[in-house]
């Protein structure tokens, strides 16, 4: 018998695509958060008013994944407004995500945001092959 095993690995110049998020995130007061997908990370303070928060991802595999929006500290409400990749906005698909607070109470389709937790959105790999974006490589 043999058994194929197919591992990915991570290297440098090894990635299926790289993708630039904007994340359009309106807000009355104050607030800390992070942003992620798959290995990256990053920290963002949200000032009162109108924010745009430009994360990069490097995505290794296709298949879904997720970009999430965990809030540290927060005094109001944090809506996210838009998510634009490589500046084309994502539209309706917006509300293909889940919001998990802090007690671990699940909520489906949410983009407003009342207390600590985590947002999530889901999206498919590559991006630049998805019949509804039609988008090129970085």
């Amino acid at each position: 018998m043999v058994v194929w095993v197919l591992t990915v690995i991570k290297m440098p110049g090894n990635y299926l695509e790289r993708l630039r998020f904007a994340l359009v995130i309106v807000s009355e007061s104050s607030a800390d958060i992070s942003i992620n997908c798959e290995e990256d990370t990053g920290d963002y303070s949200i000032v009162p008013g109108i924010n745009t928060c430009i994360f990069d991802c490097t995505i290794y595999t296709a298949g879904k994944h997720e970009l999430c929006l965990s809030i540290r500290e927060q005094t109001a409400e944090i809506k996210i407004e838009d998510i634009r990749v490589h500046g084309l906005s994502v539209a309706g698909r917006i509300y293909d995500c889940v919001y998990t607070t802090r007690d671990g109470v699940h909520k489906p389709n949410v983009c407003t945001l009342g207390e600590l937790g985590t947002w999530c959105w889901r999206f498919a790999t590559p991006v630049h092959e998805s019949e509804s974006w039609r988008i090129g490589l970085v």
